[in-house]
């Protein structure tokens, strides 16, 4: 994804990409969609090689002695625990960032620097309201908007009352995992599908465009939220397969 991200800040500063004559092809498209791949295809390794603990009777059964957690494995726990609390509120406070600010294209011209995001356009302090429309640019502003929606709902789990409530219907930690998936791939569509536009778009001969901060900020908020899921999904695993345990054997 970082080898990505740089092509495309290279792509992008190119004079053909600047005055529209070329765009980005369907191989740049598949590289974005390797990276979460990946992330996926290593969090289900980890789940599948999660150990199963086998207890009997309060002791330890010597013979899987090695797959019952060691003095070691409760600080990892704790660690795992920690992480699957702080990565929603970070992808969340990513994408809250992302959506709302005005830095995903950067455009010059002789009037002076400009930034262009998904609601405004920006120059010298002021910002333009840009109108509704058809095109990928809208189809991009309501994915983001149905990521932070997704996002929103692991962060409402980690109260207290919240869970409780709906823990009397659902799973509500399952839940929470599942949308932070959610949240993640529906980002990654959103941010290909402002890329696809900002490529099929041809800009003024005047102006000179180029990618933002928030561009790569939201391209780094999609991995977040995948790891966001993950994480809690080992977790989840490891504590379930913790809590296993098995009658003593007959005398």
């Amino acid at each position: 994804m970082v080898a990505t991200a740089v092509f495309a800040h290279g792509a992008a500063g190119t004079e053909p990409f600047t005055r529209g004559h070329v765009g980005f092809g369907p191989g740049f498209r598949l590289g974005w969609a390797v990276g979460p791949l990946f992330l996926l295809a290593g969090a289900a390794n980890l789940l599948s090689q999660c150990p199963a603990c086998t207890c009997a009777g309060g002791a330890l059964d010597p013979s899987r002695s090695s797959r019952c957690p060691g003095p070691g494995r409760g600080s990892r726990m704790v660690l795992l625990q920690w992480v699957r609390q702080v990565l929603p509120v970070l992808s969340l406070a990513l994408l809250l960032l992302v959506a709302g600010a005005p830095g995903w294209l950067r455009l010059r011209s002789e009037l002076g620097p400009a930034a262009l995001g998904l609601w405004a356009l920006c120059a010298d302090g002021a910002c333009l309201r840009l109108p509704p429309g058809p095109g990928l640019l809208d189809v991009s502003r309501g994915l983001m908007l149905v990521s932070l929606l997704a996002a929103f709902i692991p962060v409402l789990c980690l109260l207290g009352p919240v869970a409780r409530f709906f823990g009397r219907f659902f799973a509500v930690s399952m839940a929470s995992y599942i949308t932070s998936l959610v949240a993640g791939v529906v980002s990654l569509l959103a941010m290909g599908s402002f890329a696809l536009w900002a490529s099929r778009t041809p800009p003024h001969p005047l102006v000179a465009r180029a990618y933002g901060w928030a561009f790569y900020l939201g391209w780094a908020s999609c991995p977040t939220c995948l790891l966001s899921g993950m994480t809690g999904l080992i977790a989840h695993r490891s504590l379930s397969a913790s809590t296993i345990i098995l009658a003593p054997p007959p005398a």
